[in-house]
């Protein structure tokens, strides 16, 4: 099923005429082309708000908004791309009144509804913006946890939406290694199984990612960095040498995973062991087939257990309900992976 077929266009429109927002259990998040396939089949403008800074990596057709100033500048397009974040910026929230943008896509993952990654107020001044507009929004939500009703109602202040969908199957693999060297000597090695392929291989760390590229370079490897420390400038210009086939492998962070609708890969791996399970679906929405293949060793376990600790002494968390959480979902993980 995808967002751009008849019936589907049909249901939202039914939906949005009954005031009632659509949300589907979908395999894998809708790409830039689709959402303009929706565009055209509802006959108006859908705004996509992204858990994060969103590249566009050349693709044309689309308008993106990244932070204010993109307003004054931004080209008139039926599909808008925008970081959830600038919900909370008025001259946003005037440019969605004065369009009258009445559709918003929301490719919705539990770790940024929930809070995991400091979306959750964002989200909440969505439901806030829409009660005060004068005319209605019609909320498009897509996602590959159909558990997410309560963590949607908390953020949106609504229960009035049909949930629908196929069922998600999460394609979770594990390698284990016995050391840091094997595991890059093993990611190398399967990046270059199908030179025709595109990779990605994600890592937790900028560190990580760095070291990653600096070994594939020393093996004669090509590949294209990514991560937030680079800068917008160096980011974009490595993604383009990867949509463009000068390399056919690139290194990121996590920080790539808002740019789903341009960035794709053949096969995605994980250098280590992502933080939860909904971190790994997350991780997933950069292949069609939601396949993530993680590679591993035991020092990637300690690691999250000391990067865990570290991030609960900065912000004084003492609860031992978080420690909890934090442990079952680390067993979780490391259970599937070693399955």
């Amino acid at each position: 099923m995808k967002l751009s077929d008849a019936p589907v266009i049909e249901l939202i429109q039914a939906c949005a005429a009954q005031g009632r927002d659509t949300f589907f259990a979908l395999r894998s998040p809708p790409g830039a082309t689709e959402l303009q396939a929706l565009s055209q089949g509802l006959g108006e403008r859908v705004l996509t708000l992204l858990p994060g800074a969103v590249y566009p990596c050349g693709q044309t057709g689309v308008t993106v908004l990244n932070a204010p100033e993109d307003l004054r500048k931004a080209p008139e397009h039926s599909v808008i791309f925008a970081d959830v974040r600038l919900l909370g910026d008025e001259c946003f929230q005037e440019y969605i009144t004065r369009r009258r943008l009445r559709y918003v896509a929301l490719p919705f993952y539990e770790t940024a509804v929930l809070g995991e990654y400091g979306y959750k107020f964002s989200y909440r001044q969505l439901g806030e913006l829409r009660a005060a507009l004068p005319f209605p929004i019609h909320l498009i939500g897509v996602s590959a946890d159909d558990r997410l009703e309560d963590a949607v109602f908390e953020a949106l202040g609504t229960r009035d939406f049909a949930m629908l969908g196929e069922e998600t199957i999460r394609k979770l693999y594990g390698a284990k290694t016995d050391t840091s060297r094997e595991k890059f000597s093993l990611l190398a090695r399967q990046c270059t199984v199908q030179p025709f392929k595109k990779y990605v291989i994600l890592c937790a760390t900028r560190d990580a990612a760095a070291h990653m590229h600096a070994f594939l370079r020393s093996c004669g490897i090509g590949s294209a960095l990514f991560h937030g420390g680079r800068g917008r400038k160096a980011n974009e210009a490595a993604l383009q040498l990867y949509q463009n086939g000068k390399v056919n492998l690139l290194v990121a962070t996590k920080s790539v995973i808002p740019s789903y609708p341009f960035v794709r890969a053949d096969k995605l791996y994980y250098c280590g062991v992502p933080y939860s399970l909904s971190h790994a679906d997350r991780c997933a929405s950069l292949t069609d087939g939601g396949e993530l293949i993680c590679v591993w060793c035991e020092d990637d376990v300690k690691t999250l257990q000391t990067q865990t600790a570290g991030f609960m002494k900065a912000l004084g968390i003492t609860d031992p309900a978080f420690l909890q959480r934090r442990s079952e979902q680390l067993t979780e993980i490391t259970a599937l992976l070693n399955d």
